[in-house]
């Protein structure tokens, strides 16, 4: 889909759990959001500001929860759900800690050229999972997976609830909580909230 709002110009397209944009962003205030981004720059260096702080790079990593506003540039932007194997296998490569960093060259490479068609975005994305993701051996909690498979079944009308998830991992509801705080990096009413918004952006995406 391509749009023009308040000076973003571009094309974007989104996948469970990962999204895409390429193209001019414009004006943003500082925000956060349950993602984390991968920004790279298609023109010159990005400037991401955070607090009082000035990130400056060719590309650069914004971890999920983390206060934010890329400056208006030229880029190819990535949204990715951090409880997937695709973030954990980026996070990994990243080395990332609590706070925006530089992206090796390579990693950065790699991302650009799975986007030489920016006609596909969707493919782009599939070709992104498949050269990283099959190549990693990172290991899923089973439990986890089956959870968040659980959750996914919200939006199309299931309503599950946290007693539900707790008994599936054999866990007391308040230790539950906890749990899923300390695998995914969020309150589990925060992610509710960010698969509704997912599914939104979906929505629109779609027409």
């Amino acid at each position: 889909m391509t749009f023009a709002l308040d000076k973003w110009q571009g094309s974007a397209a989104i996948l469970p759990g990962v999204g895409v944009f390429i193209g001019h962003s414009g004006n943003n205030a500082e925000h956060k959001h349950w993602a984390h981004q991968v920004s790279i720059t298609l023109a010159t260096d990005l400037v991401i500001s955070s607090g009082q702080r000035s990130i400056i790079g060719r590309a650069l990593f914004v971890p999920a929860n983390t206060a934010h506003a890329l400056q208006p540039s030229t880029t190819l932007s990535m949204f990715v759900d951090p409880t997937t194997l695709l973030a954990k296998v980026l996070t990994d490569a990243i080395s990332a800690s609590s706070k925006i960093c530089e992206i090796p060259y390579e990693l950065a490479q790699s991302i650009i050229n799975c986007f030489d068609n920016t006609d596909a975005l969707q493919a782009g994305v599939m070709r992104l999972q498949h050269s990283l993701c099959t190549a990693s051996n990172a290991a899923s909690d089973s439990r986890k997976t089956i959870v968040l498979e659980k959750l996914h079944t919200i939006l199309h009308g299931n309503v599950v609830t946290r007693n539900e998830l707790a008994m599936l991992t054999c866990l007391s509801p308040s230790r539950f909580s906890h749990w899923f705080k300390e695998e995914t990096g969020m309150p589990l009413r925060s992610y509710r909230k960010w698969l509704h918004l997912i599914s939104g952006i979906e929505a629109i995406l779609n027409g």
